[in-house]
């Protein structure tokens, strides 16, 4: 290492890469001798700009660390807070690749070393804390001016650091977050994206009473001047999407008091007439307000702290119109943070009976300035709190919507909301009130309007689908019921409401048992005509139900699962009788039964529906045509050559007439049959049984696999790449820039002199502001006296070699002819 050959010392460092990540244990490689290796490798560290070598070093020193952590944590700890120094020193670099690799391997460190350790503690000792501090505070000197080129990478790594340590180790990070919210205020700065993705990491960690406490908002201090200085009224939106699991009780005693200001100060804006004042002070307010969803997300603090919030929550509610979407998108949160912890559970639902009235008014009122927004959140948080509510209270809800829904002069908005509410509450209601409310939704089956239609559907599902015991006794209890009035609707259902009812029907067909073969054939018909539905969700539910119906039918109709399947395929082939419509439906459902039941479906069974596929290829219905080339592809795919041979010639007959007309639309998929017939039987035997007519073609397409093979077989013929000779890398000796004092080659500091990078290059990658004197901390030291002579024409040709381009020459006047 000590040699100034590059080569020699990539080498060794490449060796001792190797020696830490192999798999060598604590008796060969001790925690002390790779801690005396981490010291000893600070005499060898690389020049900033020989990026060869200090990539080298710096993948080497994250490799001990790294093995030092698995051996000894405590004293890997110690001696990262000397790396993380000496890795933020090389971001002065002017060399990416160098300033990215630090970055990398802090980021690595600090998520493979720091963050498992801390994780393991259940607090840090002072020595840890004082440690992680120093490491932080090495992290953040990063932010300096003279690192400006680096600090993409730095706040990357803060975030990191952030994210691993923040929740255990604030006290010794928090103070460092003003540096860190100060860079927004720099002019022409440009990685805002970066330091909110860094201070959000911090107030996800730390928590934002923390982060808060060191960079306050400072919104209500405006007075009465105007424009005010926020300086820190960003963090608002970082806030916003990065708290979580902090106290309620922080934002009631210290945001809602800003809020409180912030209104006022509004509204005296607002009668004064400064509109743009008052729409400055009222957008703060709303954004204060939207960190409550926020503090809802895993509260520590439920049983405490949300009673006294309850009340304010509820008469916002009322009062206040734009803050209805935060508020029941707050109280849904809560609810779900809550599930599973009783306590918690308690206190909310002992709210139910003053905020569900609330919410229940707020999404059935009239009112033309009610958002759909608003309605759709405040039915979200009514489903919410309906899940942890007394089922007595849901049922005198219940009832008292039922109740509104017989009223005459309803209008209809109103009606289709209290329907949402109703299939809302199904899911929670006891057994008894079941049956009324199957009582009171059953005539509206039939109603002219569609929607009305679709929603009682939706509260049918609901029923259905729910994983309640009431619910799941009453379907058992009702299953008749049920199956009549699902048939009895069929003649009167709407379009609107064919994809509620397939998911009522595909509950319902899980549940039938012997002897409901006529609900099976009463539906078929139904389920087969939506398989040719434009949308597309609804086919996908048709062919999923007509599946269920194949199983169903071998319980119902008490034979074996061959015989019952061939009297199911009955019923589906009743349909070939019917329209172009229906026998292409019919077809594209006798597709997906055999698909589905290839095990099942009997030899001569399949063979009647070849023989009449291949009969219908001769009609005149494309619609019917295109449904049979589908039907002929699913069988030769999923039929074994045994059941399939019988049938060949007749299907390639019938397969020909469709490939000679040049205009035909099944040309095609004709010939797609015939490649897919030739990889099942072979080439010889299908031309043995193929026509004269279709020779032709047939050679073609052996024609055409053949050539296909060839190009998979053939072997590479592409030339050798040949390998470009490289030539021999000098090294260069970094003289002091005071000069006078010889160079000592005996100097074990030496190597870090020695560069791969020629100095001239380096130079010359400068820009050309740099050729000003700078302080120790990155800043240009611009005199007033002007420069010599000689060092102006210096300067001046430095900058011409660095700025390319043609630049017009300036005539000296002392040559002026």
């Amino acid at each position: 290492m000590t040699l100034g050959s590059t080569m020699v010392r990539t080498t060794c460092l490449r060796t001792l890469h190797g020696a830490l990540t192999s798999q060598a244990g604590p008796q060969e490689l001790t925690s002390s001798l790779t801690a005396r290796i981490i010291s000893a490798l600070y005499d060898h560290q690389p020049g900033r700009e020989d990026w060869q070598l200090l990539q080298a070093w710096l993948t080497v020193m994250m490799a001990a660390h790294t093995r030092l952590a698995r051996l000894d944590q405590e004293l890997c700890l110690a001696h990262l807070v000397k790396f993380f120094s000496a890795a933020v020193s090389c971001l002065v670099s002017h060399s990416s690749t160098v300033t990215d690799t630090t970055a990398a391997a802090l980021q690595n460190l600090l998520t493979t070393v720091v963050g498992p350790h801390v994780a393991s503690l259940d607090s840090c000792s002072k020595s840890q804390l004082q440690q992680i501090g120093d490491m932080y505070t090495a992290v953040v000197k990063g932010l300096e001016f003279k690192y400006r080129s680096s600090w993409r990478q730095v706040l990357k790594t803060l975030a990191v650091f952030h994210r691993v340590a923040g929740d255990k180790c604030h006290s010794v990070m928090a103070q460092q977050l003003p540096a860190l919210v100060s860079l927004r205020s720099l002019p022409g700065f440009s990685l805002s994206s970066q330091l909110e993705e860094a201070l959000g990491t911090a107030i996800a960690a730390m928590g934002p009473e923390v982060v808060l406490t060191h960079v306050p908002l400072d919104l209500d201090s405006g007075g009465d001047v105007y424009p005010p200085e926020l300086p820190t009224s960003w963090l608002l939106p970082v806030l916003r999407d990065h708290i979580s699991h902090s106290r309620l009780a922080f934002f009631r005693d210290h945001l809602l008091p800003i809020a409180t200001t912030l209104r006022n100060t509004g509204e005296r804006y607002q009668g004064a007439g400064k509109k743009m004042a008052a729409k400055l002070y009222t957008t703060l307010y709303h954004q204060v307000w939207s960190l409550l969803p926020g503090f809802c997300r895993g509260p520590q603090d439920v049983p405490d702290s949300f009673p006294g919030l309850a009340r304010i929550l509820g008469t916002a509610l009322t009062a206040k119109p734009q803050l209805r979407i935060t508020i029941a998108t707050s109280l849904r949160q809560l609810v779900e943070s809550c599930r599973g912890k009783e306590e918690e559970v308690g206190v909310v639902a002992r709210f139910s009976k003053n905020y569900l009235p609330i919410l229940f008014n707020l999404y059935t009122s009239e009112e033309e300035e009610e958002e759909e927004g608003v309605r759709l959140a405040v039915l979200q948080c009514v489903e919410a709190y309906i899940s942890i509510t007394d089922p007595s209270l849901v049922t005198t809800l219940s009832s008292s919507a039922l109740t509104n829904l017989s009223l005459p002069n309803l209008t209809p908005g109103k009606k289709y909301r209290l329907l949402d509410l109703v299939a809302v509450m199904a899911t929670a209601l006891p057994l008894s009130p079941l049956q009324d409310l199957l009582d009171s939704v059953s005539p509206l089956l039939d109603s002219v309007d569609g929607r009305v239609q679709k929603k009682c559907y939706r509260v049918l599902e609901r029923v259905l689908t729910s994983e309640g015991q009431p619910q799941k006794t009453f379907v058992r209890e009702n299953l008749l019921q049920l199956m009549s009035l699902l048939c009895g609707s069929l003649s009167t259902s709407s379009p609107a409401s064919k994809k509620p009812r397939l998911r009522c029907l595909l509950c319902l067909v899980d549940h039938v048992g012997h002897d409901s073969h006529h609900f099976l054939n009463t539906l078929t018909p139904e389920v087969i005509l939506c398989t040719k539905e434009t949308n597309e969700k609804c086919r996908a539910m048709a062919f999923q139900l007509l599946v269920r119906m194949g199983h169903a039918a071998q319980r119902c109709y008490g034979l074996s699962p061959e015989e019952s399947l061939t009297q199911y395929v009955g019923v589906v082939l009743a349909g070939m009788a019917g329209s172009s419509h229906l026998v292409s439906a019919s077809i594209i459902s006798l597709s997906k039964l055999l698909f589905e039941f290839k095990d099942v479906v009997s030899t001569h069974l399949v063979s009647q529906l070849l023989t009449s596929m291949t009969a219908l290829l001769s009609s005149k219905r494309r619609e019917v045509v295109k449904a049979a080339f589908g039907f002929i592809k699913i069988t030769i795919r999923v039929l074994p050559v045994a059941d399939l041979s019988p049938h060949l010639e007749e299907l390639i007959r019938g397969v020909l007439c469709w490939s000679a007309d040049p205009k035909s639309h099944f040309r095609l998929k004709a010939r797609v049959i015939l490649e897919r017939l030739c990889r099942k039987f072979g080439f010889e035997m299908v031309s043995s049984v193929t026509p004269a007519r279709g020779q032709r073609l047939l050679a073609h397409i052996k024609k055409t696999s053949e050539r296909v093979k060839r190009k998979k077989t053939a072997p590479d013929e592409s030339s050798e790449d040949e390998e470009e000779e490289r030539g021999k890398r000098g090294s260069w000796i970094r003289e002091s820039s005071g000069g006078g004092d010889p160079v000592d080659f005996l100097d074990r500091s030496l190597a870090a002199r020695i560069s791969s990078t020629h100095p001239v290059q380096i130079m010359k990658s400068q820009v050309a502001g740099e050729s000003f004197p700078t302080s120790a901390d990155g800043k240009l030291l611009i005199s007033d006296q002007p420069s010599e002579p000689g060092e102006q024409s210096q300067e001046k040709m430095e900058l011409d070699d660095t700025e390319g381009g043609r630049r017009k020459r300036k005539r000296d006047p002392s040559q002026a002819a």
